[in-house]
């Protein structure tokens, strides 16, 4: 349902929602507070809409101030642990982060990821046709053993390309992420950071939702040896070590 407004005129209430433009704020509302956000007097109304009732919740937050009273407002992204705020990445750090995801824009990432699901659900879909048609005009159907590996094989060839790919872009996201923030030691830190404090924890109710991997820098969950393979990232010692020859060639120059 959407956001009700409603006037109250001397003890009747009207129905003012449409007047206020909200007949179409629809959505999951799950909090609203008064505050007075563009500084000029009056209180806002402000409703909260799917942030906190979904299972991804964050236990970070940015704190922002000139904390070593040079003039300059520095971004400090900090972790909870128990009751209290402790700084993951610096400035700098935090700069890459973002030139990273940055990155991912500019080439288009998402859409690459589109194709290669659309390729991957395409090559399953054949394999299953020339399963099943292949065999129709020779009179004699499949060996039941050579179907048993294309129902099997098939959709699990076209997973590792799609995450291949997945993993490729991370790479370039990297690349590019360096090159904007023009300091691939900073993102390559931290990476580092984000993965140590994955570990500590931070990512355990990502790791129940697996489906969410591809949207988060490094995976909750990492992989190694073959099982790599079914990761939608690279590993972060392979991709540190990248930013960092990335680093001496940029400063080579």
């Amino acid at each position: 349902m959407p956001i009700k407004i409603f006037i109250n005129n001397k003890g009747d209430l009207k129905d003012m929602t449409k007047e206020f433009g909200l007949s179409n704020s629809t959505g999951m509302w799950n909090v609203i507070k008064a505050i007075d956000i563009d500084k000029d007097g009056d209180l806002d109304i402000i409703g909260g809409n799917m942030g906190s009732n979904t299972f991804l919740k964050s236990n970070m937050r940015i704190y922002i101030n000139d904390f070593d009273k040079n003039g300059a407002y520095e971004q400090i992204l900090c972790y909870k642990l128990e009751n209290s705020f402790y700084p993951i990445l610096d400035k700098d750090e935090l700069k890459g982060v973002l030139a990273h995801e940055l990155a991912h824009i500019i080439n288009r990432d998402i859409l690459i990821s589109t194709i290669s699901a659309v390729f991957a659900a395409a090559i399953t879909s054949i394999a299953y046709m020339a399963m099943f048609f292949g065999q129709r005009g020779v009179g004699r159907s499949a060996h039941p053993v050579f179907s048993l590996l294309i129902i099997f094989l098939a959709p699990l060839a076209a997973s590792v390309i799609q995450l291949a790919v997945s993993r490729s872009r991370e790479f370039e996201a990297d690349r590019v992420g360096g090159i904007i923030s023009e300091n691939p030691a900073a993102l390559a830190s931290a990476l580092n950071k984000i993965e140590k404090n994955a570990k500590n924890g931070s990512f355990e109710k990502l790791e129940n939702h697996p489906e969410t991997a591809q949207m988060m820098i490094i995976p909750s969950m990492s992989k190694k040896g073959f099982t790599s393979l079914f990761s939608t990232h690279p590993s972060t010692e392979e991709r540190i070590l990248r930013l960092k020859k990335l680093e001496h060639e940029l400063n080579s120059k």
